[in-house]
């Protein structure tokens, strides 16, 4: 379950954009990192990425959590809108560049045709 400790974590860590909790528990973790890298930096985002979860993560379960954690940034388009829309926000520290990354998975409102 999400606490006061874990949004202490977050707060301390420029890479958490937001956090979310689902009603079973589960929480997900959106980083500042893209969500889209080109093949040319797939390298060196994926070596970021896994510092920067594993990192966050093992300061989560320091500050007590023992939820299942999600890192947003591996997972579908799909699933991250799903999260987004249906999860609470239970941190955002990063409120633009966390609707930055959002609208690049959001569903289209209007079509392209």
């Amino acid at each position: 379950m999400w606490s006061e400790a874990c949004s202490c974590v977050c707060q301390r860590d420029p890479s958490v954009i937001a956090a979310f909790e689902s009603p079973h528990g589960r929480v997900a973790l959106l980083l500042r990192h893209t969500l889209t890298p080109t093949s040319e930096v797939m390298a060196c985002w994926r070596k970021e990425t896994s510092v920067g979860a594993w990192t966050v993560t093992a300061n989560l379960r320091a500050a007590g959590l023992t939820s299942d954690v999600i890192i947003l940034l591996w997972c579908s388009p799909r699933l991250i809108a799903d999260v987004v829309a249906h999860w609470d926000c239970t941190y955002e520290g990063d409120e633009r560049r966390c609707a930055q990354l959002v609208e690049t998975v959001a569903p289209s409102k209007t079509s392209s045709w």
